[in-house]
């Protein structure tokens, strides 16, 4: 009950995690019912829970336990494990644990129930106010506020584009395309090298008006968003 009552304490990040692990499973592998209990499951308990309660002293809940404190532990975990698994105990030489199957069958749909909770989570631009948050960032001292990146960021966001721009931009008159079409594929850079880029922030009522005279000052790029002197420096850490 301590678990499958605080679904509310889980962190947002994990809950996201595991409904984007659902839809993926639905999506590519056409999963349903027991097998996607088994993947949240798998998830949640190997990754977080069980890791906790076999050695609480890493997220210090205490001290090192004993040996035989250990032991115990590594079984609760077991059980748990089980549940979240719908698995019974006891059929590979551990007979002893066999009489935690009633406790197993009894809460497999508190279980269930509490999985189909976790993933109700909502969009990410929804629960983190993305669009209001970078509005008022824009807004502080009279619209100048700037976001400073080191290369190796800016790096790390290139790799990363490079690699899901089917997902990130699927139309190929995308302006992100054409922007990463004028930079190599590959990009290293230095751990040494610790130079930065500013990028202007802008609020989005203001976007139209940006691409617009973007568009007219930098003909020869195609309508690309850059401005000037960051693609410039784009062109150099690449």
């Amino acid at each position: 009950q301590r678990i499958t009552t605080n679904v509310n304490r889980i962190p947002y990040g994990i809950r996201w995690l595991c409904n984007q692990l659902l839809r993926l499973a639905r999506e590519i592998f056409d999963a349903s019912g027991v097998q996607l209990d088994k993947l949240i499951g798998g998830f949640l308990y190997l990754r977080f829970f069980n890791p906790v309660i076999i050695n609480p002293s890493v997220v210090f809940v205490c001290e090192t336990p004993s040996p035989i404190a250990r032991n115990n532990l590594v079984l609760v975990a077991k059980v748990l494990q089980n549940l979240s698994n719908q698995r019974l105990l006891g059929r590979k030489g551990e007979p002893y644990l066999s009489i935690c199957n009633d406790f197993i069958q009894k809460h497999q749909n508190d279980m269930k129930n509490y999985f189909r909770e976790i993933v109700e989570v909502p969009d990410v631009e929804e629960k983190l106010v993305v669009r209001e948050n970078l509005s008022r960032l824009a807004q502080i001292d009279g619209g100048k506020r700037q976001l400073t990146l080191e290369y190796s960021q800016v790096a790390f966001l290139h790799r990363k584009l490079v690699k899901n721009l089917v997902f990130v931009a699927p139309e190929e008159k995308d302006p992100l395309r054409d922007i990463l079409k004028r930079l190599p594929k590959s990009v290293n850079i230095s751990r040494t090298n610790t130079g930065t880029i500013q990028l202007r922030m802008h609020r989005f009522a203001d976007v139209k008006r940006i691409k617009a005279v973007r568009r007219r000052k930098l003909p020869s790029l195609g309508g690309s968003l850059c401005e000037p002197q960051v693609e410039a420096q784009l062109v150099e850490i690449c």
